[in-house]
C-alpha cells in the first residue's frame, strides 16, 4: 500500500517544535516499519526543508517528499530579510505610537491600490514578482505627496521639545489628527484585512491548488491522509481520503479563542468546511471522536475510527551508557543541554544568561500557550506553592508569551519574572533534558484530543506527572492512582495542593505511576501505524464498491 500524507500549513509555520511535528514523525516512522508500506509526504514548498529535517531518519525508496518546485518569491524574500528573535516586552513609548499612527495613515491611503496587486505579489515566478514590485513602486510615486506629509508630521511629532516651544505646531498637529480621524471613520475599506494577510492567503490558495494537482497526478497512491482538519482543499483529491480530527478547541472555548488568537474564527470556518467536505475521520479518544465530532458535525459513527496514541519516548535523546555512573553522567549531560539553550536563547536576559541550573528544582509544563492549556491557573497555583507553601522552585514552560499576554502581565505584576521561565522553540534534546531535570511534570489542560503526551514523555526520563481530571485522562487513569495524581483544573487551590504533595512525595508518585507507564509502553507506534492501515484498507474497500 502506498499512503500519501497531506500537510498544508501557512508560511512561517513550525513543525519541529510542535506536538503535531513529533506526532507526524512517530506515525510516519511507525508506518515505514510495516512490510509493503510506502509513504509519500506532500507539503508546501516552504515546508520542504523542515519536513526533510524532521523526517531525516526515513529513507528512500519507501519514503519520499513531494512539494511544488519553487518557493513563491515573496516568501523567499520575507524569510531572508525578516528579523528573528526580535526583542519583545518593551514598553511602547509616545514616539513609537506616533510612528505607528503615521504608518497607519499612509497605509489607509494606498490600501485600495495594494488590493489590486495582491495576486501579482503572490506569484511563484521571480520575473513576474519583480515586475509587480516595479509596478508597485511606480504607483507609490503617484502617492508621494502623502508620504511627504506623513514624514513631515512624523518629524514634528518625534520632537516634543519643538512642539512644546512652538504652540502653533502643536495646534496644527492636533487639528490634523482630528481631520485624519474623521477621514478614517468614513473610509469604505477600513475593515479590509491587512495586505500581508491578503497576500499570504492568496499565496496559500495558489500553493494548495498546486498541491492538489500534484496529488491528483499520482495515480499510484492508494489513500491520502491528512493529520488534521484545517484544509478543505484536501477533499478535492480524486482518491480515498481520511482526515484526523484531533479536537475542535475553538468550539469548546469560543470566547477565549476569539479574543486571544487572531484569525481563530477563520480557522474554525476552514476546519468546519474541511469536516463537512470529508467523509472518513480518525480521532484519538472516544470523548472527542464520538463526542465533539459526531455531535457537533453530525458525522456517522461508522465513519469515525478511534486510534489512541502510543507513548513518546524521549530517553534516547539524553541516554548515556557505559560510564561508571550512567545516572550522574546523564544528569550532567542534561544540565549541559539546558546551559547550551541558555547561552543561545536567554543570552539577553540579565538574570537567566548566567543562571546555573545544575541543582535548580523546578516543575515543568511542555505545551504551547492556548486558551485550553489553563496557563493562568497553573501560574497562580505555582505562586501559592512558592510563597505560601515555601517550596523554593521555579516553573518552566515551553510556550510563547505572545500567545498569553495576560499571563505575562500577571507574572510581572506579581514579581515572578525570575521564577516563571519560558523555554520556547526547544529541540528534542533540550526538551528531554528539561523533563529529566524537573521535579514534576504538571499538565493543567482543560481539554485535549487524546491522552496527553506529557505523562509518557516525563516518565520516559524518570519524572512523575500531575494532571487535570478531564475525560481524556480519566479514561486511562482510574481508581487510587487518579485520586493521587489528578486535580481539578478549575481549582487553583487543588492544583497547588497536588503540586505540594507531588514535591513531598515524588518517589511515591514515580512508584505508583511506573506500572501504568510500563503498560502503556506495550503499545508502540508500529501498533498505531497498523491501526491506521486497517482503517485505510476499510476505506479503500468501501470506496471501490
Amino acid at each position: 500500500m502506498k499512503i500519501g500524507i497531506f500537510i498544508a500549513y501557512h508560511p512561517n509555520s513550525e513543525l519541529s517544535n510542535q506536538g503535531l511535528g513529533r506526532l507526524l514523525r512517530e506515525l510516519t516512522t511507525g508506518l515505514l516499519t510495516v512490510d509493503g508500506i510506502e509513504v509519500v509526504l506532500l507539503c508546501p514548498s516552504w515546508l520542504e526543508k523542515e519536513a526533510k529535517e524532521l523526517l531525516s531518519d526515513a529513507q528512500e525508496p519507501h519514503f519520499t517528499i513531494l512539494s511544488p518546485k519553487r518557493v513563491p518569491a515573496l516568501i523567499t524574500l520575507w524569510n531572508k530579510f525578516s528579523k528573528k528573535d526580535k526583542k519583545k516586552d518593551k514598553k511602547i513609548g509616545v514616539k513609537t505610537k506616533i510612528v505607528r499612527f503615521v504608518k497607519r495613515m499612509i497605509g489607509q491611503v494606498i490600501h485600495s491600490v495594494e488590493v489590486v496587486l495582491v495576486n501579482a505579489l503572490s506569484v511563484r515566478n521571480p520575473f513576474l514578482f519583480l515586475l509587480a514590485v516595479f509596478s508597485f513602486a511606480i504607483l507609490g510615486l503617484l502617492f508621494l505627496p502623502f508620504y511627504v506629509v506623513g514624514i513631515a508630521i512624523a518629524l514634528l511629532a518625534l520632537s516634543p521639545l519643538l512642539l512644546a516651544r512652538v504652540p502653533v505646531l502643536t495646534r496644527i498637529y492636533s487639528n490634523f489628527c482630528q481631520l485624519y480621524g474623521m477621514i478614517k471613520a468614513r473610509m469604505p475599506f477600513r475593515h479590509h484585512p491587512p495586505l500581508r494577510w491578503m497576500v499570504y492567503n492568496q499565496i496559500f490558495k495558489n500553493e494548495t491548488k498546486h498541491m492538489v494537482s500534484i496529488a491528483n497526478s499520482r495515480k499510484d497512491i492508494d489513500v491520502w491522509f491528512s493529520p488534521t482538519v484545517f484544509w478543505p482543499e484536501f477533499s478535492s483529491i480524486n482518491a480515498p481520503t481520511v482526515q484526523v480530527f484531533p479536537d475542535m478547541l475553538i468550539s469548546e472555548f469560543p470566547s477565549a479563542f476569539a479574543l486571544e488568537l487572531s484569525g481563530s474564527v477563520v480557522v474554525y470556518k476552514q476546519a468546519s468546511k474541511a469536516i463537512r467536505s470529508g467523509k472518513y475521520f480518525i480521532s484519538y479518544s472516544d470523548a472527542v471522536g464520538y463526542g465533539a465530532l459526531s455531535r457537533r458535525f453530525d458525522i456517522a459513527h461508522n465513519n469515525i475510527y478511534v486510534i489512541p496514541h502510543a507513548p513518546i519516548n524521549l530517553s534516547k535523546f539524553i541516554q548515556i551508557i557505559g560510564t561508571l555512573d550512567d545516572g550522574m553522567a546523564r544528569n550532567k549531560f542534561a544540565t549541559n543541554l539546558i546551559h547550551g539553550y541558555r547561552s543561545t536563547k536567554w543570552v539577553e536576559n540579565q538574570y537567566l544568561s548566567t543562571f546555573d541550573f545544575s541543582n535548580t528544582h523546578f516543575i515543568f509544563y511542555a505545551s504551547q500557550f492556548r486558551p485550553n492549556k489553563n496557563i493562568m491557573n497553573l501560574v497562580k497555583a505555582f505562586e501559592i506553592v512558592l510563597r505560601k507553601r515555601y517550596k523554593y522552585i521555579k516553573l518552566i514552560m515551553t510556550g510563547n508569551w505572545e500567545h498569553a499576554p495576560e499571563v505575562l502581565e500577571y507574572v510581572r505584576k506579581k514579581r515572578l519574572t525570575h521564577d516563571v521561565i519560558t523555554a520556547y522553540n526547544t529541540s528534542d534534546e533540550v526538551l528531554a533534558a528539561l523533563y529529566a531535570k524537573a521535579q514534576l511534570s504538571v499538565n493543567p489542560t482543560l481539554y485535549e484530543g487524546g491522552f496527553p503526551f506529557t505523562f509518557a514523555e516525563g516518565m520516559s526520563v524518570g519524572t512523575p506527572s500531575l494532571m487535570s481530571r478531564i475525560p481524556q485522562v480519566t479514561d486511562v487513569i482510574k481508581g487510587e492512582l487518579a485520586e493521587t495524581m489528578l486535580f481539578n483544573p478549575y481549582s487553583i487551590d487543588d492544583i497547588a495542593a497536588k503540586i505540594e504533595f507531588g514535591l513531598d512525595h515524588r518517589d511515591e508518585l514515580l512508584r505508583l505511576q511506573t506500572p501504568l507507564y510500563n503498560e502503556m509502553r506495550n503499545r508502540t507506534w508500529s501498533d498505531v501505524a497498523k491501526d491506521h492501515i486497517k482503517v485505510f484498507e476499510k476505506v479503500i474497500e468501501v470506496e471501490r464498491r
